[in-house]
């Protein structure tokens, strides 16, 4: 994306890549010792609880218990964990951040959210069983599905966009 388009705006964001990296680095520095202990003293995650931990398509429509207009007491398994809807007015609003002419960065936070779902699948996924085999302390994470959260966040960020095209 960044080779077709050479624009001043683009070769900024090129030159500012390198930074993205550096959050990725601190985490690692800073969580990334005590997964690997808790793995080497316990183990990985036992398979059948980051599947029960993986999102699913319909979580992503899925309120939590707690909510008072579309809440349900029976809301299925992990129901903190796996209770993922955004709000149609969130969708309907990052939707219109995509009516033409369209902002590149919406381009790069729609990527963000589609990673970002595919990561809260878990094993539902593409992205998860991938990294667990290329990152094998990923298997230390019991719920994927806070990924969810990632991909809410972006999503706002695309309303935000859809907001300022009606303005």
């Amino acid at each position: 994306l960044l080779a077709i388009h050479r624009s001043p705006a683009w070769r900024r964001a090129a030159a500012l890549l390198p930074l993205m990296v550096v959050p990725v680095i601190a985490v690692l520095i800073i969580y990334g010792p005590a997964y690997a202990k808790s793995r080497q003293q316990h183990g990985a995650r036992n398979v059948s609880e980051i599947v029960e931990y993986s999102a699913t398509a319909a979580d992503f429509l899925r309120v939590p218990p707690q909510n008072r207009l579309r809440g349900a007491s029976g809301s299925g398994p992990a129901p903190d964990e796996r209770s993922l809807y955004p709000g149609a007015a969130a969708v309907a609003l990052a939707a219109v951040a995509f009516v033409p002419p369209v902002a590149p960065p919406a381009w790069v936070y729609l990527a963000l959210t589609a990673v970002s779902v595919d990561a809260a699948l878990g094993m539902n996924g593409v992205l998860f069983p991938v990294l667990q085999r290329a990152a094998p302390p990923i298997t230390s994470l019991r719920a994927p599905a806070r990924f969810g959260v990632l991909a809410l966040l972006s999503l706002s960020v695309l309303a935000g966009f859809g907001v300022r095209r009606i303005m």
